[in-house]
């Protein structure tokens, strides 16, 4: 970084003067200390570590979700399957529509319910 305070070339020692003299925050470039920008930059890092974190746990967020709708889409695919299976080893008319409604306790019953159209 430069000096801090810009002065302007010339002969003119009232325009150095004028230059010295301006407020800082009307100047093109005000230097700050290390000490003055230490804690801003320790921040700054901080964030980019969380982004960077944030990034990442998104990131395995995303696979494993894309994991699990793979395993339901499979696991619905083979429900559909064995219960299609199940309809023709029992010999039931696929010219209508049937629920399968499966048992919740081992030992009970589930039940092929026609459906009426």
């Amino acid at each position: 970084m430069g000096q801090g305070i810009t002065k302007k070339k010339g002969n003119n020692m009232s325009e150095e003067n004028k230059t010295e003299n301006e407020a800082p925050s009307s100047q093109e470039v005000v230097e700050i200390e290390w000490e003055e920008a230490k804690e801003l930059v320790k921040v700054r890092a901080a964030l980019s570590q969380t982004e960077n974190e944030l990034a990442g746990f998104l990131l395995q967020v995303e696979k494993r979700k894309a994991l699990l709708l793979a395993q339901a889409d499979q696991l619905e695919s083979a429900l559909y399957q064995l219960g299609s299976e199940l309809r023709s080893e029992k010999g039931i008319s696929a010219e209508h529509t049937y629920e399968l409604k499966l048992p919740t306790q081992p030992g009970e019953k589930g039940y092929f319910i026609r459906k009426e159209q």
